[in-house]
């Protein structure tokens, strides 16, 4: 594909490289001179300076062509009327747009987006995508990380293995082979270990289980966990932590919930959009405070706000209160990742991946559907239909070349199957598995259809 990438941030660099080698055309457009010449001089990616609103700097880039457009420019207005322009000029067939400003996302104004008047195909705001990242993590104990495949059919967990987890007593047999899930990837001292390469599972080790979503609660089987009612407090009345709050109130009050904001005009705000919550106006770094909201009874702490020192600082001060976990929202995760991973914090949120990888899962590659990267390391997880005669169909998976890849669930006809050896693979099949990034071209070519045969 030709994809033009509008705005030369973190987010739009980090799009552009994985899109480059994943062996599409990029074009990135900024307007900032040394950020574009450092890109011409340095990547396999053409870029270009100009405001990427003016038809003439899109038809530059090559948009007469292109198949997709993706604007993540600081402006939202600027990001809407890119989209308008790359429909109404260029016929760009996919338009994704990154939106901060909740009021363009209500409901009340979603017409604005339909054909003929603001041409937006894929709206992305960061705020919503980080408060449903850690409102699914609240949901299952332990997991650190859950991506959704298939429609929503198949889940994959990410769950840190803690000393006191039930499966390291388990066999490793035991462990692996269950009709609910499978253990299908490790993270073990940077490095990842597919499959059967996997021989034992240690404290520290970071699982790739899938599992079917109506059979996520058995993730409890190997962490020992029960989901609970929960005292959460949130600290951040921002974008994010006002919707997990929001989130929160709508799964049936399962949770007891306050939530700390500074500013006293935003928690007034927020008081009178939320009905269960409970809102302290204050210092969420003054003691006072903390024990005001009885930290040291509550079960997660949800670290939001938007300045990195201070959640570092609020995390370090409710885990020394007691709190049982600590989820801490880090922005300039580059900075600040080993530190507060020094510091004991449970769990660190990075806006940025989250973001990125919702973005990239809507561009298809052939028969592959969905791509999710895992962190910034050299693996992805990726769902691939399988072609009705392609090389793979009709083969059971010991049949296959399976080096590089890791086999975790299968989408038949709407039911997951959690594959063995002699699990064959049929037409139409949705097929969920872990990949080296270098390799996705391969999957591609051993799913999709045989122009040979």
């Amino acid at each position: 594909m030709k994809v033009i990438i509008c705005g030369a941030g973190l987010v739009g660099y980090s799009i552009a490289l994985h899109l480059a080698k994943e062996r599409h055309d990029v074009t990135i457009i900024d307007t900032n001179h040394e950020v574009v010449n450092r890109i011409n001089n340095s990547h396999d990616i053409r870029a270009i300076h100009g405001f990427a609103s003016h038809p003439n700097v899109l038809k530059e880039a090559g948009a007469e062509n292109a198949d997709a457009i993706i604007a993540v420019t600081v402006s939202d207005e600027v990001n809407f009327v890119i989209c308008q322009i790359a429909y109404a000029i260029f016929h760009i067939p996919l338009k994704i747009a990154r939106i901060r400003q909740q009021s363009y996302l209500r409901k009340e104004w979603s017409s604005i987006y339909e054909t003929g008047n603001l041409n937006v195909d894929v709206l992305i705001s960061p705020e919503h995508e980080v408060a449903k990242a850690i409102y699914d993590h609240l949901e299952v104990p332990g997991v650190e990380n859950i991506i959704s495949f298939c429609e929503d059919k198949i889940k994959v967990l990410i769950l840190e293995v803690k000393d006191s987890y039930p499966i390291l007593k388990q066999e490793i047999i035991d462990s692996f082979n269950s009709n609910k899930y499978k253990i299908f990837g490790l993270l073990r001292n940077e490095e990842y270990i597919f499959d059967e390469e996997i021989k034992y599972i240690q404290a520290k080790d970071k699982l790739c289980i899938a599992i079917a979503s109506d059979e996520i609660e058995k993730i409890c089987e190997l962490s020992g966990l029960i989901s609970r009612k929960k005292n959460i407090i949130i600290i951040g009345g921002g974008n994010i932590g006002h919707s997990v709050a929001s989130l929160l109130e709508q799964d049936d009050s399962r949770h007891n919930v306050k939530l700390i904001e500074l500013s006293e005009k935003r928690a007034n705000y927020i008081a009178e959009d939320l009905q269960k919550t409970i809102i302290i106006n204050g210092n969420a770094i003054d003691k006072n405070i903390l024990e005001e909201v009885e930290v040291t009874e509550s079960d997660k702490v949800l670290v939001l706000t938007n300045d990195d020192k201070v959640n570092i600082l609020a995390s370090l001060l409710a885990k020394s209160a007691g709190c049982r976990e600590v989820i801490t929202l880090i922005n300039d995760y580059d900075s600040y990742a080993d530190l507060v991973s020094s510091l004991g914090i449970d769990l660190i949120i990075n806006p940025r991946d989250i973001t990125i990888n919702s973005i990239i899962r809507h561009f298809n590659y052939d028969n592959i559907t969905s791509i999710q990267m895992l962190g910034t390391k050299d693996v992805e997880i990726i769902e691939v239909e399988v072609a009705d005669n392609s090389f793979a169909a009709f083969k059971p998976i010991n049949q296959i070349d399976s080096t590089h890849i890791a086999l975790a669930a299968i989408l038949r006809e709407n039911n997951v199957i959690i594959p063995s050896a002699d699990t064959e693979f049929l037409p139409f099949d949705k097929v969920v598995m872990m990949v080296k990034s270098s390799f996705i071209n391969s999957i591609k070519d051993l799913f999709s259809v045989n122009l040979e045969v």
